[in-house]
């Protein structure tokens, strides 16, 4: 006898690249080679994995940033191999692309995120990210109060857990799940999903495959096997592949 199985795909990325001297107004703007490459990238993870998907079928996370709506959007349109689009007016105006849209806070920085502005500025986004996510537990970075990392790790397994109780419920009908985020929520989502199946916890963002770029993603892979009602899951990020513990996911305290 056969075995019947489903396949469930939460495709969690960090949004794309935004322009340059911009107002506050346009800052979620992204830059129209980043729409593109995006559209590829959609293109690639429709050649990968191989399956037809109908707006009925997805379903879009995203932060309540419109850079990030847009990302999540824009890889969705890539897979339908249609004419590419080039700016986000265009991206914002797209009918029929997916029946569901969810603006869900945990995919955002929480009001009360601090960090030390100057020193970012100073050393670079990665060394400073690196240090905020290998030091979970810090509060202040060179004498200012900053959020923790841990506090961005709480809300990632209370996000995750939601999504794969709703994913694994029987009456929900979404095949693929696009989420935009953004740097240090997608690294705090990624350590989740591996540690849950680890005995002993990776801790640090080389851990991973260290931070992930702006457009970079990875692929959460859920299989259903309906003859004995299993459930299994994996994480890809470019090739690289990591068992994920369902019930330490989902059963969070």
């Amino acid at each position: 006898m056969t075995n019947t199985i489903e396949q469930y795909y939460i495709l969690i990325t960090r949004q794309g690249i935004k322009t340059q001297g911009e107002t506050s107004k346009k800052k979620n703007l992204l830059t129209p080679t980043s729409i593109l490459n995006l559209q590829d990238i959609g293109s690639e993870l429709s050649d990968f994995l191989s399956e037809k998907f109908y707006p009925e079928d997805l379903q879009i996370d995203h932060s309540g940033s419109l850079r990030a709506l847009r990302t999540a959007k824009a890889i969705l349109y890539g897979m339908s191999k249609y004419a590419q689009v080039k700016t986000n007016f265009e991206l914002d105006h797209l009918l029929g692309l997916c029946y569901k849209l969810v603006e869900d806070p945990r995919l955002n920085y929480p009001d009360s995120f601090s960090y030390n502005e100057p020193a970012f500025e100073r050393i670079g986004e990665k060394k400073y990210n690196t240090h905020w996510i290998n030091n979970p537990d810090e509060t202040r970075y060179k004498n200012k109060q900053i959020t923790p990392f841990i506090d961005i790790m709480t809300n990632a397994r209370a996000y995750l857990a939601h999504v794969f109780a709703e994913t694994l419920n029987p009456d929900y009908n979404k095949k693929l799940r696009m989420v935009g985020s953004h740097s240090g929520i997608v690294e705090a989502m990624m350590f989740t999903l591996v540690n849950s199946a680890r005995q002993m916890p990776v801790q640090k963002a080389k851990d991973i495959g260290g931070l992930f770029l702006m457009e970079e993603n990875f692929l959460v892979i859920l299989e259903h096997n309906t003859d004995s009602d299993k459930y299994s899951a994996l994480l890809d990020r470019h090739g690289n592949k990591y068992d994920i513990d369902i019930n330490n996911v989902r059963n969070v305290a």
